[in-house]
């Protein structure tokens, strides 16, 4: 229960602070069966955050930040899913993902998941 009061603390400081979570702080929290759900969690808050930004431009026929095929809803299980493919994706390019906070990495997962086509380009 401490954990989960220190980790919902953390969250709550994070908005106000600027502070975000890493991809080490990622990895360490899932490995820990005490933080592992709530580190699902705010994995799927910031991937329902992407989308409603998304939407948001498609709504004002701006350019979206990526093109999620019509009708597929995304779950907790896809975001992690596709942090963790960007996760690997960037280690194999020999970039230093521990230090990258994975809000950045779950919008650049989305992007390579569900790029747009020039036709999808400004809203729909």
């Amino acid at each position: 229960m401490r954990v989960i009061i220190i980790l919902l603390t953390v969250l709550a400081l994070a908005t106000t602070a600027s502070a975000n979570f890493t991809v080490d702080d990622y990895v360490r929290l899932m490995n820990d069966k005490e933080t592992k759900d709530d580190m699902a969690m705010y994995v799927l808050g910031a991937g329902n955050g992407l989308l409603w930004a998304n939407f948001d431009l498609q709504y004002r026929k701006e350019r979206m930040l990526f093109c999620i095929p019509m009708g597929l809803s995304l779950n907790v299980d896809d975001f992690i899913s596709i942090l963790n493919k960007k996760i690997k994706h960037s280690g194999s390019l020999g970039l230093d993902v521990k230090s990258m906070y994975i809000g950045s990495q779950i919008l650049y997962g989305l992007q390579r998941t569900f790029p747009c086509k020039k036709t999808q380009n400004k809203g729909r």
